[in-house]
């Protein structure tokens, strides 16, 4: 009957032990969204590929800026043209808009409307006026 409470002390020891241990190997998550509340109007997203595809949306009026780095090598945010974006009022506190971006591919960052479903894909872009290429979002068919 001695033995008992030897055995339940080192079972509880066990225990212990081992949640410390699996404590100390769980992961610290990757933050590639900032923790905004539901009703912020700005949130900023980045890939888990790459830092360039850093970007901070408007969920309102699904407005969308990269983070680019100046000619003097500072951090500015620059407007990403969206081909085909419908005004909507940004009057009330709805969010309508959400930017995913894929941890697979640098290719795989779309721009959805949460109300009519109509999504666009970035990808490179010629200006017809301008002429210029760039990233703009394009609407998918």
């Amino acid at each position: 009957m001695r033995r008992f409470p030897l055995i339940l002390a080192g079972l509880l020891f066990s225990v212990a032990f081992l949640g410390t241990a699996l404590a100390q190997t769980e992961a610290t998550p990757i933050h590639v969204q900032s923790a905004a509340p539901l009703t912020s109007r700005f949130e900023i997203v980045q890939s888990t590929i790459a830092a360039k595809l850093t970007f901070r949306l408007d969920k309102r009026a699904g407005l969308v800026w990269q983070i680019v780095h100046t000619s003097t090598d500072d951090l500015a945010w620059q407007l990403v043209p969206i081909i085909s974006l419908p005004q909507i009022s940004t009057a009330s506190e709805t969010t309508h808009y959400q930017l995913f971006l894929s941890g697979i591919a640098n290719r795989f960052v779309f721009l959805l409307n949460l109300d009519t479903g109509k999504t666009w894909q970035l990808q490179s872009h010629v200006d017809e006026k301008t002429k210029e290429e760039s990233l703009a979002f394009v609407p998918l068919d």
